[in-house]
């Protein structure tokens, strides 16, 4: 008998490690997917760089409680849709998505403009798909804030990206958002959530494509203003964009989501049709005025 209990004690510590290090795999940020790379990708441009293009710019998707394995496959089947814009073949940049958990909700669409913080944050689409299927998106835009509506039905109201044009041999691409329907569809939404010309860039693509330093020229831009404290049309900043497993959505072990907060890469709208020209460095340039490595320019209408 006390054989046979000394083996049952055997047999409950092994579960109990199990379900601990099941546990585990889910809520810590875990790199078994594909492997990532402890580098840079790199773009192909310049001479002998592929034909310009347009880039088609995918919807959000559901991620909620997907494994790394899935989702990154989902981003490198985006990425290699345009292979030949890459240097050599893709891996996900350690430094930008490392901290991913596996496994874990994302922030949804309807979670982040409808519901905020909370159980509900995960309800719909990931928002962070908005970018992160679209690879070639360097810089998207988002307002950067979670709203709880009631009493009225809540449409999701976010930046939406309408084309994307890319031109590897002039080491630039343009892309087109439609601020227009952002801003009526904010509009008919209560009145707490309707400071909304105030927005940011999102620059994780960017970061994982090559770049880390980013400024915009005022005077090439059009009806955009620096906030107060940002500097990014002053001087070359650091981006530092990730995603990463964090507990802003205040679901039960956290979410997948964008971060850190990044106050140098905001500005406001003051009138559209706008303009943000913004330029990229590989490396920190001596001066906002050395020739950048890319050009991204962002059209507001």
């Amino acid at each position: 008998m006390k054989y046979f209990r000394v083996f049952l004690y055997l047999i409950v510590l092994c579960l109990a490690a199990a379900i601990y290090q099941k546990a585990a795999r889910l809520s810590v940020p875990s790199t078994e997917a594909m492997p990532f790379s402890q580098d840079w990708n790199r773009l192909r441009l310049g001479s002998g760089a592929p034909p310009s293009r347009e880039i088609l710019l995918e919807e959000p998707v559901d991620l909620n409680f997907k494994s790394l394995d899935d989702v990154f496959q989902i981003r490198a089947a985006k990425v290699n849709a345009h292979a030949d814009l890459l240097e050599k073949p893709y891996l996900p940049s350690a430094s930008v998505f490392g901290g991913m958990g596996s496994g874990r909700p994302w922030w949804g669409i309807e979670g982040q403009f409808c519901h905020a913080q909370g159980k509900k944050s995960i309800v719909g689409p990931a928002e962070e798909t908005r970018f992160f299927i679209n690879p070639f998106l360097l810089l998207g835009l988002d307002e950067g804030k979670a709203f709880i509506i009631r009493g009225v039905p809540c449409v999701p109201a976010f930046p939406r990206p309408l084309s994307l044009k890319w031109s590897a041999g002039e080491s630039k691409a343009e892309v087109v958002y439609d601020i227009t329907r952002f801003f009526r569809e904010r509009a008919r939404q209560p009145k707490e959530t309707t400071a909304y010309d105030v927005l940011t860039l999102v620059d994780y693509n960017a970061r994982d494509l090559g770049y880390e330093y980013i400024h915009a020229d005022l005077a090439r831009s059009q009806n955009i203003e620096p906030v107060p404290g940002s500097v990014l049309f002053k001087e070359a900043v650091q981006i530092k964009g990730v995603i990463h497993l964090g507990f802003s959505c205040g679901y039960p072990g956290g979410c997948n989501n964008g971060s850190p907060y990044e106050p140098d890469l905001r500005f406001r709208i003051k009138g559209l049709p706008a303009v943000v020209y913004c330029e990229l460095w590989s490396q920190r340039p001596a001066d906002p005025e050395q020739k950048p490595d890319f050009t991204f320019v962002l059209y507001l209408n």
